[in-house]
């Protein structure tokens, strides 16, 4: 018969299951944080009060808060830049409401810089299924959105390109006609004074609009193009003989032109038609206050990384490349302005110009260049454009 097992025994083996499965769910939980720890989101969890109880490794990576400054702060105090905080009260009650939150929030890091993070929150029930906490993870999704802000914006330039370039061809073959039967008319009432002069004026409107097509084609970058070698520091002297007597006084100009550049294979006129274009925006930008525009010529090796940072210049293959830089001290443009510059008939003056920056554009990309711009609001703009040498062909 077994041994009758006394009060204070039976005290015991409970106290043992209980150490051993206390040391199982430690081990368990050890083993949830150490997976939490080792994934490539940011995970954070918050009781009801807001306050953080759980910051993963990847959450002091990504918000730059060690665990032990995050434990024990409320979520106000850490990731919710200024300005968030009505939209974070709004995110916490309807998880709340449906138990579940998933969209983009601009969080904060430590030093207060913000960044676009693509957040899944879920509610935390207890053993209960009463609500305890709020669980969220994070990811930044800065360099996701700035692909797709560029391939958006090759996309939309490759569409209009492709219509503008079947138009233009279409409309190029009426003003053949229009222009053949006005010749022909035009010898045929030799004498006729007032016909003459009609026909004179219809002439010249036919010629205006052809020389549209031919903007409308170099925007496509479909123009027809007469290629030879051109030196780039050249090519921006003759804009400054061109320019010099239209900038106002205000206007300081500096040329930086690097010698003995190699050369590109380009159509003279249409790479005028560009420098010109850039050095007339950059002076009217300044407008009526003291500035300067600076032109500077060389040559740079592009490689894949400045390929793939590069909103413009995306398609460049790696090489040597001959550039040319515009840079102004005028007014800049915020993030709206850029997104648009290179729409056909845009621009910010109150009539419109042409196809300005949308003809440059389609000229450097027919030259298998980029033209690549930086600008913020009041600081000036930069435009850069690349070409490949002649020497190495862009490869």
């Amino acid at each position: 018969m077994d041994e009758e097992v006394t009060g204070t025994e039976l005290l015991e083996r409970q106290l043992e299951a209980l150490r051993a499965e206390n040391a199982e769910l430690c081990s368990q939980l050890s083993f949830q944080s150490s997976l939490l720890d080792h994934a490539h989101s940011a995970v954070i969890a918050i009781d009801l009060n807001g306050i953080i109880t759980h910051w993963n490794r990847f959450a002091e990576k990504l918000y730059q808060w060690t665990a032990e400054e995050a434990i024990g702060r409320n979520i106000m105090d850490t990731v919710i830049p200024e300005g968030q905080s009505q939209l974070a009260q709004e995110i916490t009650a309807e998880i709340a409401r449906s138990g579940f939150w998933a969209g983009e929030f601009r969080a904060a890091r430590k030093d207060r810089s913000t960044f676009l993070a693509f957040v899944v929150d879920s509610v935390v029930l207890d053993k209960d299924g009463v609500l305890a906490g709020i669980v969220g993870v994070s990811t930044d999704i800065t360099e996701r959105k700035q692909l797709e802000q560029r391939l958006w914006q090759s996309q939309k330039i490759e569409s209009l390109a492709t219509l503008a370039a079947g138009v233009a061809h279409d409309f190029n073959n009426l003003l053949s006609a229009i222009l053949g039967n006005a010749s022909l008319l035009q010898d045929l009432l030799k004498g006729v004074v007032p016909a003459q002069k009609l026909l004179n004026n219809l002439v010249a409107a036919s010629e205006d609009a052809a020389g549209l097509v031919q903007q409308v084609l170099a925007y496509a970058g479909k123009g027809k193009a007469i290629l030879q070698p051109v030196d780039l520091s050249r090519a921006a002297r003759d804009a400054r003989a061109l320019i010099q007597a239209s900038v106002p006084e205000q206007v300081e100009l500096q040329w930086e032109l690097k010698e003995d550049l190699p050369p590109i294979h380009a159509d003279p006129n249409q790479i005028q038609q560009v420098m010109m274009n850039l050095l007339l925006n950059a002076v009217e930008a300044i407008g009526k206050n003291p500035g300067c525009v600076t032109v500077r010529t060389g040559m740079e090796r592009i490689d894949k990384p400045f390929v793939q940072s590069s909103l413009m210049a995306h398609n460049l293959a790696p090489g040597d490349y001959v550039f040319v830089e515009v840079r102004d001290t005028g007014c800049g443009m915020d993030e709206v302005t850029k997104a648009r510059i290179f729409d056909p008939f845009f621009t910010t003056k109150f009539t419109g110009r042409g196809l300005g920056l949308a003809a440059a554009h389609g000229i450097v990309t027919g030259h298998n260049g980029a033209l690549a711009v930086q600008t913020s609001l009041g600081r000036g703009s930069v435009f850069q454009i690349y070409l490949p040498a002649a020497s190495s062909g862009g490869d």
